[in-house]
């Protein structure tokens, strides 16, 4: 069953994804929206608790997948918290 999502700022999202030049970063967007879309219209996941904000939550994932080096270093087991040095 599809329901309405509790969602801000979801226009946001096609225009970041054309707008994005770098192939790699357009397609993570692509698959986070995805993800992102099943999870807030199909009635089988919990709704948000609140109004979500999908440009708020589109943007932190685009600044996470242009870091194209911290996803290959995530993949190789490295830390990549810039808090804690790797041991």
């Amino acid at each position: 069953m599809i329901r309405k999502p509790n969602t801000i700022n979801d226009g946001y999202t096609r225009e970041m994804i054309l707008a994005e030049p770098d192939l790699i970063t357009r397609r993570f967007l692509i698959a986070i929206n995805f993800y992102l879309s099943r999870r807030l219209l199909q009635s089988e996941y919990p709704a948000p608790a609140a109004p979500f904000d999908v440009k708020f939550f589109m943007q932190v994932m685009h600044d996470f997948f242009e870091c194209h080096d911290d996803i290959r270093d995530l993949i190789d087991g490295k830390e990549i918290n810039s808090f804690e040095p790797d041991p």
